[in-house]
This record gives C-alpha cells, sequence and structure tokens, in this order.
C-alpha cells in the first residue's frame, strides 16, 4: 500500500490538492493529512521573555525596567503555559487537517496536528509516518511575498529525500 502525506492549510488550494491526490492515488492508497501551525515556536518573542526597547516615559523621569530573566530560569509554571499552549496549538492544526479532509471527501485519511517551522515539520511527518510520496499544494503569490516569505511547498522540494507533488 503507497502511504501518501497531503500538507494542507485553510485554504481552498489544499482541499483541490487533498482531492487531486486522491483521484491520482485512488482508495487502495493510505492517506495522512497534515496541518503545520507556527504556534509558539516561530512567534517572535515566544521564548517567554520581554525585550524593551525603551523604557516607558511617565512624564516625570524613566520608569525602571524589570530585570530580564536568565534563559532557563523561567518557572515551571510558565513551562506548563507553553507546554500547554504547544498542544493546543497542535490540536487546532489536527482540526485544520480533518476539517480539510472533510471537505475533500477524504474521511479515511489520518490526520496530524503538528507546530513549528511548516517544511521542517511536513518532512519530520513524512519520514515518521514511512510516506512514500508527499503532496503539498501551490498559491499563487506575488513575486514580493514570495521573496519575504519564501514558499513552503519550494522548501520541501529543495529538503525532502522522498518525491514531492506539488498540486497547482
Amino acid at each position: 500500500m503507497t502511504n501518501i502525506l497531503i500538507a494542507v492549510d485553510e485554504s481552498e488550494e489544499a482541499v483541490f490538492a487533498v482531492e487531486s491526490a486522491h483521484k491520482l492515488f485512488g482508495d487502495d492508497a493510505h492517506y495522512f493529512v497534515v496541518n503545520v501551525s507556527a504556534g509558539l515556536s516561530s512567534a517572535p518573542f515566544s521564548d517567554g521573555y520581554v525585550y524593551p526597547i525603551v523604557p516607558p516615559y511617565t512624564g516625570t523621569g524613566m520608569m525602571g525596567v524589570q530585570p530580564i530573566p536568565a534563559p532557563g530560569s523561567l518557572s515551571k509554571s510558565s513551562t506548563t503555559a507553553t507546554e500547554s499552549n504547544v498542544q493546543v496549538a497542535k490540536r487546532e492544526a489536527d482540526d485544520i487537517a480533518a476539517g480539510v479532509a472533510g471537505k475533500a471527501s477524504l474521511a479515511t485519511a489520518e490526520t496530524i496536528g503538528e507546530v513549528g517551522d511548516p517544511a521542517d515539520a511536513i518532512i519530520e511527518a513524512a519520514r515518521l509516518h514511512g510516506i512514500d510520496v508527499i503532496v503539498v499544494g501551490s498559491h499563487e503569490r506575488s513575486w514580493f511575498s514570495r521573496l519575504v516569505s519564501g514558499s513552503v511547498s519550494t522548501q520541501v522540494v529543495k529538503q525532502s529525500t522522498i518525491p514531492v507533488l506539488v498540486i497547482k
């Protein structure tokens, strides 16, 4: 049986990619649908620290700035909160994957919700699940948008040792 990993976001192009993969590989393939949330890992200041550039001005002088905790000195409650936020982001990503699979009438697909860099997470999910082909959709984007943020599908094609099918 062929294992197919389909990377999706919340776009109509993602639904089309799932439908296209199903048409190409048929009912005999085993499908995994993955959505990757950037979550906390790629958000600025996601490590829990605040980096003030200029302390607030009070009108009578500068307010004191609280010291910034040293790396690794966050309390267990901060770490637990971060871990639960990651779990929430994974669950939301899994819900998105399930929603796209449902819209594309591929209810038999296993869904995977991940958090992190999309290209890295897609490739790692493919490795962990013994995937034979990765399917990614392609968005129409301006040259400036591609310049600023790059393309997940391009990164997956460049980094993957598994065959990648780009659906446009």
